[in-house]
């Protein structure tokens, strides 16, 4: 090309500029740019803003690796205070569960300090988080039953303690019974729906006292009489028994041996009533 055409050339494509500006309206300078088949640098820095703008990429639904980052960023900053709580105890193989061992651990913490083997609180704590599986508790059941009970963190729960709050004796008996029975269940060992006669004989103490249970020392007695292999206690003659101290007078007097009583309860006011004639 010589420089008379080129000049001409310039002038045709600043005519049609003019005509029609709507052709370089991307251009900040109006030039033939976008005519001409490339772009400014202006233009370009402006594509790159939007295309990297991480609000602008959520709107569209792109997903850039700023975004990306950002969004893994704040996923570790949004951990909550009970969320870490339960992190701490949980398994190193599960983190979405706490199994005995890390709840010993947990209440064996300074601000809360019972032992779980002898401390009928841990239970009812156990019992107001909502465990729902044997000898486990599950993160989601943690965290909100910790928000249930209004405990936030481990002092708060700590104070909780020392107020007596978790004391069964201030459970009404419709509760007392739902709590007693969710002993026996989460007591339970896997998939087993009975419990073993020891284990039974050391629970029977922790859960109730004399006063709810006025059969409860000669009950213990007579189940450590028994003899045989592989003793077992099911759900059932575990519920009769709290049935048995509410509606049953110590002497027995009132026991109806046609009454829809376990074997179980037969066997044992047959042995108290032999032991007597002693």
């Amino acid at each position: 090309y010589n420089f008379t055409y080129v000049l001409e050339l310039m002038q045709v494509y600043t005519i049609v500029s003019k005509l029609f500006p709507q052709l370089c309206h991307s251009c900040s300078n109006n030039c033939n740019c976008k005519v001409l088949g490339f772009e400014s640098s202006t233009t370009s820095r402006k594509r790159k803003k939007v295309s990297e703008d991480p609000m602008m990429n959520s709107l569209f639904g792109s997903k850039s690796k700023t975004s990306e980052k950002s969004k893994t960023k704040n996923a570790k900053t949004s951990v909550t205070p009970l969320e870490d709580i339960f992190a701490e105890f949980a398994d190193e193989d599960d983190s979405e569960t706490m199994s005995m061992e890390g709840i010993a651990n947990f209440f064996d913490k300074p601000q809360l300090n019972i032992d779980p083997s002898a401390d009928v609180r841990a239970l009812v704590i156990m019992w107001k988080l909502g465990a729902a599986k044997p000898g486990c508790l599950s993160k989601e059941e943690f965290i909100n039953g910790m928000k249930k009970i209004g405990a936030t963190s481990l002092e708060n729960l700590g104070k909780k303690l020392k107020n007596n709050e978790f004391d069964p004796g201030f459970l009404e008996s419709k509760e007392f019974r739902d709590f007693y029975k969710f002993v026996f269940q989460f007591s339970r060992e896997g998939t087993n729906k009975t419990i073993e006669r020891d284990l039974i004989v050391a629970l029977l103490p922790i859960v109730l006292d004399n006063n709810r249970a006025p059969h409860l020392n000669s009950f213990i007695t007579f189940l450590n009489s028994l003899t045989g292999n592989n003793i077992r206690i099911t759900l059932d003659q575990w519920e009769s028994f709290l049935l048995f101290n509410n509606n049953v007078k110590v002497d027995l007097s009132n026991y109806d041996e046609d009454g829809a009583w376990p074997i179980l309860f037969d066997d044992y006011v047959e042995w108290v009533q032999n032991n007597k004639k002693k």
